[in-house]
């Protein structure tokens, strides 16, 4: 995992949160080089998560060796899609997207904290 803080996002000139936030129909093209060359070598997921209140929506796309395999998805369960692509299971207690501790910050920043 590669926590986009607001220090990653300003040292690479990184929009934040464009396809929740912004409503962009496409991963901006300076976004799509950054995920091209940190995915260049395996598959990764692009993902989004924006929500105040409750309510909200998540974004994902996916890269394979570096090319981008997938168009934006934005839907309720975007992140959990592209985990289950990625490998990642979920169980009846729990689905991907807490099987892997996603749930456990709620702002990017306090990753690295």
């Amino acid at each position: 995992m590669i926590p986009l803080t607001d220090d990653v996002l300003r040292a690479h000139g990184l929009p934040s949160l464009p396809l929740t936030d912004d409503g962009c129909a496409e991963l901006p093209e300076v976004l799509t080089v950054f995920c091209s060359e940190v995915g260049k070598n395996g598959s990764i997921a692009y993902i989004e998560a924006e929500y105040f209140g409750g309510v909200g929506m998540q974004a994902s796309c996916l890269f394979l060796d570096g090319v981008l395999m997938s168009e934006p998805l934005v839907s309720d369960d975007a992140i959990n899609r592209a985990l289950r692509v990625l490998g990642v299971a979920g169980s009846e207690a729990c689905d991907e997207f807490d099987s892997i501790g996603l749930g456990r910050k709620r702002h990017t920043n306090k990753w690295i904290e």
